[in-house]
C-alpha cells in the first residue's frame, strides 16, 4: 500500500470512530462495558491490534520529520496498545473505566479522532504521498 492509501484507510477509520462516539455515546459505553468484562474479547482484540500495529511498523518504519511518520507512530501506538491488552489486560480495563466515567474524555477522544481523520484524509487524497 502507498502512503496515500494508508492515510485514506486511517482517515476513514478515525472518521467512523469519531462520528460514532459523538452520535452514539451510549452504544460506545455499552461496548466498553462488555469489552471490560470479556477476557476473550480483550485477548482477541489485543492480538488484532498488536498484529495490525506490527504490520504498519514492518512495512512503514519511516522516521523523518515529514507527514508519513504519522503512519509509523500510529503503528507503534497500535502495537503497544495491543501488547498491553494481551499482556496486561487489567491496565486496559482501568483505562476503559476512566474513559467510561468521564464524559469530557469521551468527547475529547471523539473530537481528536475527527481532527485526525480530517488530517489523514487530506494527506491521503490531496497530497502526493
Amino acid at each position: 500500500m502507498s502512503d496515500s492509501q494508508i492515510f485514506q484507510l486511517l482517515g476513514f477509520v478515525y472518521l467512523a470512530a469519531g462520528l460514532g462516539l459523538i452520535l452514539n455515546p451510549g452504544f460506545y459505553r455499552a461496548l466498553m462495558d462488555e469489552f471490560a468484562v470479556s477476557p476473550s474479547r480483550m485477548y482477541l482484540s489485543g492480538i488484532a491490534v498488536l498484529a495490525i500495529g506490527y504490520v504498519l511498523i514492518a512495512v512503514h518504519n519511516f522516521w523523518a520529520w515529514e507527514w508519513p511518520v504519522l503512519i509509523t507512530l500510529i503503528g507503534w501506538i497500535g502495537f503497544i496498545e495491543g501488547f498491553i491488552m494481551v499482556a496486561f489486560p487489567d491496565v486496559m480495563i482501568k483505562i476503559i473505566n476512566i474513559f467510561q466515567r468521564n464524559d469530557v474524555l469521551l468527547k475529547a477522544e471523539a473530537w481528536i479522532a475527527l481532527v485526525l481523520s480530517g488530517l489523514f484524509l487530506y494527506l491521503g487524497f490531496m497530497t502526493g504521498f
